[in-house]
């Protein structure tokens, strides 16, 4: 819900858990986002979190910080790889440990969407309107 509260502040079209985006009608993206990266062509986003602790990456996740997310971004990659069409839609795997670290691509994500909030942000009036770089501090503490 806050991230997809934070793309439309940023003004992105983002569409939650949409069905009929993947080939399997069983799965769905977290999000699809329309208008982001700059391309014509929608992004499917998947979230997903791995334990830092988890007997897979424990060995490596210790001495190698942001290891485990990086495991599931390239796992999830793996497992999506014939799941979309590619000519249609981009894929973003975002991971985050538990724990609190990110991704290097969940952090990519957080600075595409605040450089696209532009200056008059919420304009529905849901909240004062915040320069970027308020936006982007705004949701990296809540997130």
């Amino acid at each position: 819900g806050e991230i997809l509260r934070m793309c439309r502040q940023a003004g992105i079209v983002a569409i939650r858990e949409p069905v009929g985006y993947m080939v399997n009608p069983n799965r769905r993206p977290d999000l699809v986002l329309c208008n982001y990266r700059g391309n014509n062509k929608p992004t499917l986003v998947d979230f997903t979190s791995i334990s830092a602790l988890s007997g897979d990456v424990l060995h490596r996740s210790w001495k190698s910080q942001g290891f485990a997310a990086q495991r599931a971004i390239d796992d999830k990659k793996v497992r999506y790889v014939d799941a979309y069409d590619s000519s249609e839609y981009d894929f973003a795997p975002i991971a985050m440990e538990i724990g609190g670290r990110p991704s290097l691509e969940f952090v990519k994500f957080m600075r595409l969407v605040a450089s696209q909030a532009g200056v008059n942000l919420n304009s529905d009036g849901d909240e004062p309107r915040m320069h970027r770089s308020q936006f982007a501090f705004k949701w990296r503490c809540r997130i």
